[in-house]
């Protein structure tokens, strides 16, 4: 419960791969105001895929003012920023820390036959060498993935074309083999940029529910 102190607030950021999100958040839980600023991600030839960072920059600026303007907190009620952004995205800095170029996305396939590369062996299992892959998962609890990209056929940012039943058939493989070998699995929602938004929907319950399946739960 909050105390009967005056409320504080958080500036939340959320960087996806299509817009900037901002908000301010009161101690109680109250979302008390918003804003959104669209982010462009560059298509490209050879599998290419890559955002501007000065882009990057702006939107957060831009949406952060605009969310606080809204909000009318005194900017002292402010104490904390929390921020998510973009996972396995590459940007190259000067020794100044100023981005020298595009940052690479990580719907990027450029790199997709030297992964292929790194995570063979023998003997294989589906495209890893089995003894890399035994260390990766006692290490890590993952593997390096092949793809690199949202795979459903729906999906605007992925460049895959795998159907439901496709996605699903992919998620029992990984469970079976993690069952098979005594690897714990864990699940987390992420990604998924289809329009309606029920495929994305279905296609996280659907991986909930194979591993339910696989493992009897």
């Amino acid at each position: 419960m909050p105390s009967s102190t005056a409320l504080k607030y958080v500036l939340a950021i959320d960087m996806g791969s299509g817009s900037t999100k901002a908000a301010v958040v009161s101690s109680a839980g109250e979302v008390v105001a918003s804003a959104i600023r669209h982010t462009d991600t560059m298509m490209m030839a050879g599998g290419a895929v890559e955002q501007d960072p000065e882009q990057w920059w702006r939107s957060v600026c831009d949406a952060a003012k605009e969310a606080i303007a809204a909000s009318r907190v005194p900017v002292h009620q402010i104490i904390a920023v929390a921020c998510t952004t973009l996972w396995a995205v590459t940007v190259a800095v000067d020794e100044d820390g100023a981005a020298i170029g595009n940052a690479i996305s990580w719907m990027d396939t450029r790199g997709a036959k030297y992964n292929r590369a790194v995570a063979a062996g023998w003997p294989r299992v589906q495209g890893y060498g089995l003894f890399k892959l035994l260390k990766w998962l006692r290490f890590t609890g993952g593997a390096p993935v092949q793809s690199g990209v949202d795979g459903l056929a729906t999906d605007a940012l992925g460049r895959l074309s795998l159907s439901h039943a496709g996605l699903r058939e992919r998620d029992r493989k990984v469970c079976s083999l993690a069952k098979a070998i005594s690897v714990p699995l864990v699940i987390t929602l992420g990604g998924g940029y289809s329009k309606p938004i029920e495929h994305t929907a279905l296609a996280h319950a659907n991986t909930f529910r194979t591993a339910a399946e696989v493992f009897q739960l």
